[in-house]
Parts: structure tokens; C-alpha cells; sequence
């Protein structure tokens, strides 16, 4: 686990400085946002507004919090960072080491209870915890929790051992717990879970349980209780207008998502500098959404898979009179997990799990990845314990295994998808110290002097600022904008927002904050104004981006101004 943290966790975070945060100004942020929000909401009660999933962003759209993931099940983690001082870019670092280290932990506990080898567990959960395969994860903080899927097989393990309701009402609450940490991973990790339960109905002893009322009643009781642990989650996403937005518009279009959906060759691609394995990124055009793709597990892992395979043919006789029912389990629960989530051509049987409810909100199916690196790390496990019961300096074995497996899935520091905390702050104290001196509760627009490119950052930063001050704001982001916001969302200006507003029946007093004053700025646009050739250019560039003439005019403006700005500080220099 030290060699993890040390080589993959702290060399995301700037194992210099620790003031990188894992992920862009985008997605890393606004879980942040969601963190922070719960955090304010249920422990300091400052959020302007009647509800948890009302966030005050998107104004007035209600259950905000419906349309992504709500990362509730991990909110004391971040509070506690939150309540010892922290400032929330520091917590949400915290929070980031804490679930590695329980991701590593609970895999351990698992493997180690199955295998009964510490060193070869130790291998596994490394594999689990810190595999090159969950590369392309790292930009989507809701990933992180993964800690409840060990937990749950651990637990339904033990369930098919001694069929106690108590492990089956346990697995099936980490379940339920890991869709309170992150929606996503619990849908994915519904089908491997039901194939172990499944297998489950051929133990020996569950034909005799069967008569027993009282461990039958025990079942049902389990099931009912979890059963209502997960609907007080669920049933605000079934009244949720995103809902709706998703139904009229026939969900997420399949032939969006079927690109998303692993094949072979995915487990065979990488795109970013590692030790070895730079060749990978050779076939990156091979995908047309490469980034859901990267699924290379480390030779490591391969090498571990065909070992296993070919060990398992080759003293299958043997084999068939001392393997037990759980591990048959585990090899169904991975081959029916495989088998439905890859594609191969465009041909899937994931078409049908995505017709399941609750399946058609998945839009990167690659994110089964998260479950599938457990079956790695299993398949690393056996190989270790075979090879180990034939080695005389096991120690030594496993310190170069150890060695291998940190260099096998060691990623070039600088090429990780990261930011400078300083640079969010910064960004957040220039909107904040606008909205600081109005009242609290205030409803606010961020609307910049210049339409921007990249206005998701914007809307971020005016996001937390506002969050920080206890403001409501018209603008957000989300995965979805709300049906009727997108025009406002990528372009915030006051025809946007007038046209937003009237749809949702709305005529609120607004304050708009974001503004560029810069007298340059007015200067460059007055000068174009007096010119009929760039004004010709401006209305041509109007029509060309199909954009108002008044916008057009500002960009122009925002070009002379910075060509003559850099003309100025080339002329001191």
C-alpha cells in the first residue's frame, strides 16, 4: 500500500507540494460542489434553500441534485476534513487519500479471507487499488468509492459458505452503500453481485434452509430493510425531471453508447506515458471515444490470466475435486460480467442489460472497469499462491513482485489530469468578492463581458463561489443541463437568461456579477464601431458563427485588445 500511495496517490497530488487535485476544472469541481454542498446542508445549515436536492444552482430548477450523482455515502469523510479546518480543496485531497487507502484495505480484507495469504492478497489489492486500468477513472471523482465491492463479495462469499442470513443481508447492503457512494458503480455492480447469489441456490444446504420459516423470514426482513435503504435514495431520481428529459428524448441514444462499450482491444490501450507501455497509445484512433477505452491492466495482470488459464487446463482433473462452490461462483460472476459488458464489432449483449431500469441513466459503460479490476486482482492472487508454494525465499519473490507490479503500472507523473488548487481558489475569490457584500440568498448571474469557450469553468467558479457565500445562481453544470437551460448555460448573457427564466414563469430581481470592466475593452470596441471595414468583418463573423452582431463585436474587441496588449509588453521588454 506505501509503495501505492507513494508512486500513484501522491504523485497525482504533487508529491513535492500536495497542491495538485486529481481530474480538470470541470468534473473534479463540481463534485467538490456536491461534497461541500452536503456538508453545508446537513452540518453547518447555510444553504439558501428548502431542500438537500435543491441545490441553489440552476435557478429555478428544483432537484438539481437528481440530474448527477449525490456522493452521499461518503460525505462524513469529507466532513470530518471539513470540521478539523480544512479548506474544501485541501478536504477534497484528503477525501481522495482516504478511499485509496480503504479501497486497498477492503480488497485486502477479501482476498485475504479467500486465499489466506497476506502476500499474495497485499499483490491484489494493489491491482484493485492502484491498476493502471483505472487510469481513465481518475478525472471522475465518483469513482473513487469502490471500496463496498470487496466488501460485498466478501460478504456474499461467506454467505454461500454458511448460507447466515446475516452475510446475505450485510452483502447486500454494501450493495446498497456503494450506490449511496456513487450511483454509477452501484448499478455496475449489481449483475456480478446477483451471480453469486445465484450460484448460491446449489449449496448443499439450501434445500433444508428452505423449510426453515424462521431463516426464510430473516431473508425477506434483510431484503425489505435494504430494499428501503435504497428507495430514499432512488425515488428522488424516479421524480426527478431529468426523468423525463431522458424519456422524451427515447434515453441516452444507443448508438452513442455502444461506443462507449469495452472490446478486446481495449484492454490492450493506453493513452499516457508510463515505463513501458508508450506503444499502446498506437491505436487510439481505433476508438471514437477513446478516453472511456483506456483499459490496459498491466502485463502484470495478463500474464496472470494466462497462467491461470493454462495451469487450470492443464490439472483441471485435480482441479475439479478441490475447487469449491464459491470459486465457481467467482468464475461465473467474472465471465457473465465480461461476456455482457463487451462489445465486439457493434454487436453487444449490453443492448439489454440497458433496457433494465435504472441501466439506461449509463452513458460510459468502460466504467465496469471499477468491478472488473477485482477478477485482476483475483487472477494475481492465484498466481502468486501458486508460485509462492514453489519458491524457497518468498520474501524475496514477493519484494520483486512488488517492484514489477509498481513499475508495471506507474504512470509519468506529469501526464495525470490535474490542477493546481491555488488556481481554482483564484478563480473562485474573483466572483466571490463580487457576491460577498450582497445579502444572503441573493439570486446571482454570472454572465462574463465575453462570451468564453470554456464557460463550464466559469460556471464552476461561479458555482462554489456562490456556495461560499450562501447566493443562489441561475447558472450550473451538471451532466444535463435542464430541459430549456442550454443556450443560457453556454452563452450566459441577459437574452439567455430572460428566455430561461420566462420558461420556468419566473421574473426574480437578479444580480449579475462576472462582468469585464476593463476600459481597454470599451476603447477596442469603439474604435471598431468607427470602422466600416472591421464592422463589415464583425457582421460576417456574426453570421458565419451564427451569433449576434453585439457578440460578435465584443470577441473582435477582446482580439485587439490582447493583440495590442502583447504588442505593449513585447516593446518594454
Amino acid at each position: 500500500m506505501i509503495l501505492g500511495l507513494y508512486f500513484v496517490t501522491f504523485q497525482v497530488l504533487g508529491i513535492d507540494s500536495l497542491d495538485f487535485i486529481p481530474g480538470d476544472l470541470g468534473d473534479a469541481r463540481f463534485n467538490l460542489y456536491i461534497l461541500e454542498h452536503a456538508h453545508r446542508f446537513f452540518f453547518i445549515g447555510d444553504v439558501p434553500t428548502d431542500g438537500y436536492w435543491n441545490a441553489p444552482f440552476f435557478y429555478p430548477q428544483e432537484q438539481i441534485i437528481t440530474y448527477s450523482d449525490n456522493l452521499l455515502g461518503t460525505i462524513p469523510i469529507y466532513s470530518f476534513f471539513r470540521a478539523i479546518g480544512q479548506e474544501m480543496h485541501t478536504a477534497f485531497q484528503s477525501w481522495f487519500v482516504c478511499l485509496t487507502i480503504l479501497n486497498f484495505w477492503a480488497s485486502y480484507a477479501f482476498l485475504h479471507w479467500w486465499c489466506k495469504d497476506r502476500m499474495a492478497s497485499a499483490l491484489g489489492a494493489f491491482v484493485f487499488t492502484f491498476s493502471v486500468a483505472l487510469f481513465g477513472q481518475l478525472a471522475h471523482a465518483q469513482m473513487y468509492a469502490r471500496f463496498p465491492i470487496p466488501l460485498a463479495f466478501l460478504a456474499a462469499g461467506k454467505f454461500l459458505k454458511t448460507l447466515d442470513w446475516k452475510y446475505f443481508a450485510l452483502s447486500l447492503f454494501m450493495l446498497v452503500y456503494q450506490f449511496y457512494c456513487a450511483l454509477y458503480l452501484g448499478f455496475l455492480l449489481v449483475i456480478p453481485l446477483l451471480s453469486i447469489w445465484l450460484v448460491s441456490l446449489f449449496q448443499k444446504n439450501m434445500f433444508s434452509k428452505l423449510k426453515n420459516i424462521k431463516w426464510i423470514l430473516c431473508m425477506l426482513a434483510s431484503a425489505v430493510v435494504n430494499v428501503l435503504l435504497l428507495l430514499a435514495l432512488i425515488l428522488p431520481y424516479l421524480d426527478s425531471p431529468v426523468r423525463d428529459e431522458i424519456a422524451r428524448a427515447g434515453s441516452y441514444h444507443f448508438d452513442y453508447i455502444v461506443n462507449t462499450v469495452p472490446s478486446i482491444q481495449s484492454y490492450f490501450f493506453l493513452d499516457t506515458k508510463t515505463v513501458f507501455w508508450d506503444f499502446l497509445t498506437e491505436n487510439k484512433h481505433d476508438f471514437k471515444y477513446w478516453w472511456d477505452h483506456q483499459l490496459f491492466p498491466g502485463a502484470l495482470v495478463l500474464i496472470s490470466l494466462i497462467g491461470v488459464v493454462i495451469l487450470s487446463l492443464k490439472n483441471w482433473n485435480r482441479i475439479k475435486q478441490r475447487i469449491t462452490l464459491f470459486e465457481i461462483a467467482l468464475l461465473v460472476s467474472a465471465g457473465i460480467t465480461f461476456l455482457l459488458y463487451l462489445r465486439i464489432g457493434d454487436s453487444t449483449l449490453f443492448r439489454y442489460i440497458h433496457r433494465l431500469p435504472g441501466f439506461y441513466s449509463i452513458r460510459a459503460v468502460g466504467r465496469i472497469i471499477n468491478v472488473e479490476v477485482l477478477f485482476f486482482a483475483i487472477a494475481v492472487v492465484l498466481s502468486s499462491t501458486y508460485l509462492f508454494k514453489r519458491v524457497s525465499r518468498k520474501l524475496y519473490v514477493f519484494l520483486f513482485i512488488s517492484l514489477f507490479l509498481t513499475l508495471d503500472n506507474y504512470v509519468i507523473p506529469w501526464t495525470y489530469t490535474s490542477f493546481k488548487k491555488e488556481t481554482s481558489i483564484e478563480r473562485i475569490e474573483e466572483l466571490k468578492n463580487q457576491m460577498t457584500p450582497l445579502q444572503k440568498g441573493t439570486i446571482v448571474s454570472f454572465e462574463p463581458f465575453v462570451p468564453l469557450d470554456d464557460i463550464w469553468k466559469g460556471n464552476i467558479d461561479a458555482m462554489l463561489a456562490a456556495q461560499s457565500t450562501s447566493m443562489v445562481l441561475i447558472n450550473g453544470y451538471s451532466s444535463k443541463c435542464p430541459e430549456g437551460n442550454k443556450a443560457y448555460c453556454e452563452e450566459p448573457n441577459k437574452v439567455n437568461r430572460k428566455k430561461w427564466l420566462d420558461k420556468k414563469g419566473v421574473n426574480p430581481e437578479v444580480v449579475v456579477i462576472g462582468r469585464e470592466r476593463d476600459p481597454g475593452l470599451r476603447k477596442a470596441m469603439k474604435k471598431i464601431k468607427r470602422n466600416p471595414k472591421l464592422m463589415k468583418r464583425v457582421r460576417k463573423t456574426a453570421k458565419e458563427k451564427n451569433i449576434s452582431v453585439k457578440e460578435a463585436l465584443k470577441r473582435r474587441a477582446v482580439f485587439h485588445y490582447n493583440f495590442h496588449q502583447n504588442k505593449k509588453e513585447e516593446k518594454q521588454l
